[in-house]
């Protein structure tokens, strides 16, 4: 199915090819999930490993990030442990993984 047809795989498909930053990956994540049925069915589907995925939302809500576009800046929304923090390169390929995998299983 093109993005054409497709409001969902056209709005996925537009914030993924601009300036990537933790807001729009996470508005990537936000559509998927729903696409697909909610996040318990996202994690079913084994697309990238639901520890990444949790450590990705962290991440991207967390008030650390916030001044490079993390997606909150309430100081309730934390990264936590030290081990938990995601690279930014890190998290944008995971998006991207699990983009490719979304829109192989749609056509």
């Amino acid at each position: 199915m093109t993005s054409r047809g497709d409001p969902r795989v056209a709005l996925v498909l537009e914030l993924i090819s601009q300036p990537l930053s933790w807001t729009a990956l996470g508005n990537v994540l936000d559509a998927i999930e729903e696409d697909v049925g909610g996040e318990a069915a996202l994690r079913a589907k084994a697309w990238v490993p639901a520890v990444d995925l949790k450590q990705f939302t962290q991440n991207a809500n967390a008030i650390e990030n916030a001044p490079s576009g993390g997606r909150h800046a309430k100081s309730r929304c934390r990264v936590g442990k030290p081990g938990n923090v995601m690279a930014f390169g890190k998290a944008s390929r995971l998006i991207v993984d699990l983009v490719e995998r979304w829109l192989r299983e749609r056509n």
